[in-house]
């Protein structure tokens, strides 16, 4: 598993949120391994998830977002059970929303299907 952590925990930092000191949140992006290294991947899962989370890197939330990302359907980033999920399919990527694997444990809904690279960093 490839997990890009965007901004890193501080030592100090305290209580219920998953936050900085300076009292930013943290967004983790989580891939799979990708085409590289799996043979089942539809997509390349490392890649968007860098750009991904380049896109979030100096952004403020006002609670901690999780983002999986992965290759195929067989979702080793953990893209259901994700804040926003990112699915590699055949004809392009599948964009999911509103997954969490805590206590009451959801699957993400689709939100689009078949976007190009692009697409999904707009």
């Amino acid at each position: 598993m490839y997990t890009f952590a965007m901004r890193a925990m501080s030592a100090c930092s305290s209580g219920p949120e998953a936050g900085l000191s300076d009292g930013r949140i943290l967004v983790s992006v989580q891939s799979c391994l990708g085409t590289d290294w799996c043979r089942y991947g539809n997509q390349d899962s490392t890649i968007l998830a860098k750009s991904v989370g380049a896109l979030f890197w100096d952004q403020t939330f006002p609670a901690k977002v999780k983002i999986g990302v992965s290759g195929c359907p067989r979702c080793c980033g953990e893209s259901h059970t994700r804040d926003i999920g990112i699915l590699g399919t055949n004809p392009g990527w599948t964009v999911l929303f509103g997954g969490n694997g805590g206590r009451v444990p959801r699957f993400a809904d689709i939100i689009a299907r078949n976007l190009t690279t692009g697409q999904v960093l707009d």
